[in-house]
């Protein structure tokens, strides 16, 4: 590993970025409330939205993505997204008819994540899952669903793997039929079969508009030497995609998800830039970076302020070290930043994918301080113009 200090040189101008960060909170209208003749859709549902035409569907198919996963239930950050950039948001752990009328105004998608904690290999509630779901979806307005299954299939669960993707493509096929605009998407590991996720990959790239390729965590499985490594490796995420392209997944079939978030790592010890790090198994593996925790853009952001940042160049990723006073425990960063992001959204339009998206759009910093308009126009602005 090459050690180079991060310059100036590295960091986007402030004022350029500024100027492609459009809508602020006091821009942003009110959107939610009702008009006098609120429009009233077959389901029986009213608009809640103070405009109704904002409760119809996004029609305009995006040719390219720019797929946002919103964790926050918070006005206050969704009033200064980037929204000239996003395609589509997709609400996790929450929905909000207030985000839905906000995005759908600026003609952005918006999605939620389904929870498929039920037995999905079980015909019946399958159909009843999806009937639920169809419901759902017309009752709050909503353009898509996310798939975010994670649990291992082995290789050799060919149910399992089979009923996951039965699951998919009966929820696009009856999705369809009744909002032939909606999207389905599923979230895939950074590579195929990592973390014994052994999924039927083609199958549900088949039945679904795209996969969301997770290029990140891709330390979760350590198998040479239990050290602190980059969350979202170039090399690595160009080493997973070319697995799915390879299993004649369409180029146009896949978002690349990066992080705007890191991990901090203690360190049992640290010689020059190796961070020897806690042995902590995960799914046969003995180390992982469950080690670390992962921590905001944002609050790296303000600690790397307060230290050398150095440069990765194998991974083309940033990282440092830091021991807190009065303290012999030192700690290694693993992080992305605009410069690093940029690298692989990059990659991304070269390989003609069909766009990139973050988890998670709220790892920034979203008070008015001239820092967090700062990092939100860096962030922000690195994203690709399609």
């Amino acid at each position: 590993m090459q050690m180079y200090s991060l310059t100036a040189c590295l960091r986007f101008s402030i004022s350029l970025m500024l100027s492609c960060f459009h809508l602020t909170l006091s821009s942003i209208p009110v959107v939610v409330g009702r008009e006098q003749n609120s429009l009233k859709f077959k389901n029986g549902n009213e608009c809640p939205c103070i405009n109704s035409d904002w409760c119809n569907p996004i029609v305009d198919i995006a040719k390219h993505e720019i797929f946002a996963f919103s964790v926050k239930n918070d006005r206050n950050h969704w009033s200064k997204y980037d929204w000239t950039k996003l395609t589509t948001v997709v609400m996790f752990g929450y929905v909000s008819d207030e985000l839905m009328c906000l995005a759908h105004a600026v003609k952005t998608r918006v999605a939620y994540a389904a929870n498929t904690n039920f037995d999905f290999k079980d015909p019946t509630s399958r159909r009843q899952w999806i009937e639920k779901q169809l419901i759902f979806m017309k009752e709050h307005h909503l353009d898509g669903i996310n798939f975010d299954y994670e649990s291992v299939i082995a290789k050799n669960d060919s149910e399992t793997r089979n009923a996951y993707t039965s699951l998919v493509a009966q929820t696009n096929k009856e999705l369809k039929k009744v909002l032939p605009h909606s999207q389905v998407t599923v979230d895939v590991a950074w590579k195929q079969n990592i973390d014994q996720r052994f999924y039927d990959y083609k199958g549900l790239a088949n039945h679904s508009d795209f996969l969301f390729v997770m290029a990140y965590d891709e330390q979760s499985q350590i198998f040479g030497e239990c050290v602190a490594m980059p969350n979202s490796g170039l090399r690595k995420t160009m080493d997973g995609l070319t697995s799915y392209l390879a299993n004649g997944i369409p180029a146009h079939k896949l978002v690349l998800g990066l992080p705007w978030y890191g991990y901090i790592y203690p360190c049992i010890s640290l010689d020059r830039d190796k961070c020897l790090i806690k042995p902590v198994p995960f799914r046969g593996v003995p180390c992982s970076d469950a080690a670390g925790r992962q921590f905001d853009y944002a609050f790296i952001w303000t600690l790397s302020n307060m230290h050398t940042v150095w440069w990765n160049s194998t991974s083309s990723t940033p990282y440092f070290s830091y021991t807190k006073p009065n303290s012999s425990v030192y700690y290694q960063v693993q992080f992305d930043n605009p410069y690093s992001l940029g690298m692989k959204y990059k990659l991304a339009e070269h390989l003609k994918l069909r766009g990139v998206g973050m988890w998670n759009v709220d790892c920034l910093n979203y008070d008015d301080s001239a820092e967090g308009k700062a990092t939100r126009a860096e962030m922000f602005g690195a994203l690709p113009v399609y």
